[in-house]
């Protein structure tokens, strides 16, 4: 019990320091650098030309290789770090940002699914488990509420329907020149191949692995259903219905500081 509540409070403490750090973009670029120096290509820097980020299961792949596969060159990207500090620290120092977004459920479920499928969670105790993560989901978008303004915020529907839209905007906000995706099915079909590509090589030794891979798949929308029920449970609706409150308040795209001031 001790062991767990000091991992608690080191995860709070951990957090908190990263999104005051973030406000302060030359103090928060290199510390991360020097921290995280092996995934350093995803790390927003001094030349980051764009981000992109979100929870994870939130279409964080596909937005990336879209817009990857949409520019004439190599554009430097942030992305994949699942850290609110990424975007706090791209709001202050102006950078393009396109937060990425998605219902609560559908985003816990696809994510849980995805590492029970790999065996590194299994489905016993799977109400804490879902609680656990809808703490991180409320973590995550309530302390990005107060920088709505700074950066464009994208649904998990838009993205996968109309991901050329979310460029238009981010495009007309910023100044930037960024090149549409043309949301079309040989394109969407081009994406989802070089995610499995990317699968296959990460995690399949060449194959793609159909339980992890970072688009829809038959094999887990079963496992989907299990867990949409205990989702559901009494145990868990106030997180439920607090993570839901979260999610609609960047739909209505209100100011909603009130709000994560409660939350926190």
């Amino acid at each position: 019990m001790k062991t767990n509540y000091l991992k608690s409070k080191f995860y709070i403490w951990r957090k908190q320091t990263r999104i005051y750090l973030a406000q302060y973009p030359r103090i928060f670029f290199p510390l991360r650098l020097l921290l995280y120096g092996f995934v350093h290509e995803r790390l927003i820097a001094k030349d980051t030309e764009i981000v992109i980020e979100g929870f994870p299961s939130s279409a964080n792949s596909f937005a990336v290789k879209a817009f990857e596969m949409s520019q004439p060159h190599q554009v430097k990207i942030a992305h994949h770090l699942h850290d609110p500090a990424a975007i706090i620290a791209a709001a202050k120092s102006g950078i393009p940002c396109i937060l990425l977004i998605r219902d609560p459920e559908d985003a816990i479920m696809s994510y849980l699914i995805r590492f029970i499928s790999q065996g590194e969670t299994n489905l016993n105790n799977s109400i804490n488990i879902i609680s656990n993560q809808l703490n991180k989901y409320i973590d995550f978008y309530s302390s990005l509420i107060p920088y709505q303004k700074e950066i464009i915020v994208a649904d998990f529907s838009e993205v996968i329907s109309d991901f050329g839209q979310i460029i238009t905007k981010l495009n007309h906000k910023f100044g930037t020149n960024f090149q549409e995706f043309i949301h079309n099915e040989s394109n969407v079909d081009k994406c989802f191949k070089l995610i499995e590509k990317y699968n296959s090589q990460a995690f399949g030794k060449g194959k793609v692995v159909e339980k992890s891979v970072a688009r829809p798949s038959e094999y887990r929308k079963k496992l989907k259903q299990q867990l949409s029920i205990e989702f559901k449970s009494s145990e868990i609706q106030n997180l439920g219905d607090c993570a839901y409150e979260v999610y609609n308040c960047f739909q209505t795209e209100k100011s909603s500081e009130k709000l994560a001031e409660n939350i926190r």
